[in-house]
């Protein structure tokens, strides 16, 4: 009888979220309908075992998805809703170009991710299928993971997965260089004389 007595006595580790492990920690997630606990590792699923009660609280909100994204991706993410267009709707050159990117349903987001391009196809598959579970059921919803390139008419942001290089003297043959504000002076200049 010992060792059932030694099992009694483990039983509130089993129900310890810091103190569980493997498929005791996996069998706690179904206590609180965590979704397809095998996508996310232990670490991640301990946190969602933790924070279970506030988590559902926020489901379906920007906060909430945020937090998931963060959650599997390491990175908070930059969640554009349709509303975040509407001052554009008097220019429509730029709503045209706004919804190219983001989409044209109301009931719609775009969520960002930058994960400097560094994504594999099954890893993009699993975000896919995070958000489908974290989103209110009746709104569409668009990835979009980063380059980090420029690309014109394409998800482009200065700061966060492009940037404008630092200035660097022009420099001729190696021998002579012009610097930028040599440049300047002269155009200053002219228009001066103008």
């Amino acid at each position: 009888y010992q060792d059932m007595t030694d099992q009694i006595h483990r039983i509130p580790q089993y129900l310890d979220p810091d103190a569980a492990q493997g498929p005791f920690l996996e069998w706690l997630s179904t206590w609180l309908s965590v979704e397809d606990s095998y996508l996310w590792n232990e670490e991640q699923l301990r946190y969602l075992v933790l924070h279970g009660r506030e988590l559902y609280r926020k489901r379906g909100t920007v906060e909430y998805m945020q937090e998931m994204v963060r959650l599997y991706t390491g990175r908070t993410p930059y969640i554009v809703e349709y509303q975040h267009l509407e001052p554009y709707q008097g220019n429509p050159d730029h709503m045209e170009h706004l919804q190219m990117l983001y989409g044209k349903n109301s009931y719609s987001f775009t969520i960002v991710v930058d994960m400097n391009g560094r994504i594999s196809n099954k890893e993009y598959q699993v975000l896919t299928r995070i958000v489908e579970r974290a989103k209110p059921a009746h709104v569409e919803s668009n990835i979009v993971v980063l380059e980090p390139y420029i690309f014109l008419d394409k998800h482009s942001y200065i700061g966060i997965n492009s940037e404008l290089s630092n200035y660097r003297a022009f420099v001729l043959d190696g021998q002579a260089s012009i610097p930028f504000t040599t440049l300047k002076e002269n155009e200053e200049a002219k228009g001066d004389e103008q």
